[in-house]
């Protein structure tokens, strides 16, 4: 874990337990009442949870679990790795900072996860409920609309495959109206934002994170 910073732990899970880890607190952990275990379980194919809270540390996480069978006992195993938002922060941080823009991960409730910059009001954890219906309406979208701070931005979104969650990356809008006066042009330089980030996203949670390190 200490030489992939965006994951938390690993560990592997024998018989709905933790039997390993490199989180010593976690051995011994039940999950089969977890419902990303659960559904992990039914589909038996690699796959990323929807983010949930920890209940370890009560942070938000998502899990990436591969099950397997072990060659020798013939007994189903998994491999799990507990995945850390900060890497998303830093993400996030670095192309918002160069795009002037405002960088969001939400859940499906619209929750924000992660976001880039701070928050500007105190408290505000949650995106508005017209937001949430613009960027939930379809897998892919563009929307005008105020931001959480209440600033009016041109939006792209984009859902992470497999967790349910949204980038959701948001410009200035006078200022790209400014600058851009063809729509087709203002789509393309927020789409291309929105999913260059929504790829690279995907790309480390399915092959950096967990399959290149196992």
């Amino acid at each position: 874990a200490a030489s992939h910073k965006w994951a938390r732990a690993f560990g592997r899970i024998d018989d709905n337990k933790v039997v390993c880890s490199t989180k010593p607190e976690t051995i011994g952990f039940d999950v089969s009442a977890r419902p990303w275990f659960q559904a992990a379980q039914r589909n038996g194919e690699f796959s990323v949870s929807d983010f949930v809270l920890n209940q370890i540390n009560g942070s938000p996480s998502t899990f990436a679990i591969l099950f397997y069978r072990n060659g020798l006992t013939g007994q189903m195993q998994a491999l799990v790795a507990s995945l850390d938002l900060a890497w998303f922060d830093r993400l996030a941080g670095t192309f918002g900072e160069k795009q002037h823009a405002l960088v969001l991960l939400t859940d499906r409730t619209g929750v924000i996860l992660a976001r880039y910059p701070l928050s500007a009001i105190s408290g505000n954890a949650r995106v508005s409920k017209q937001l949430l219906s613009e960027f939930s309406a379809a897998k892919d979208s563009l929307f005008a609309g105020t931001d959480p701070d209440g600033k009016e931005r041109l939006f792209g979104s984009a859902l992470m495959i497999g967790t349910k969650a949204h980038v959701v990356v948001g410009f200035d809008r006078a200022a790209t109206l400014g600058l851009i006066d063809k729509y087709v042009l203002i789509a393309a330089v927020v789409f291309s934002g929105v999913m260059l980030l929504g790829g690279f996203v995907v790309w480390v949670i399915g092959d950096r994170i967990f399959v290149r390190p196992i």
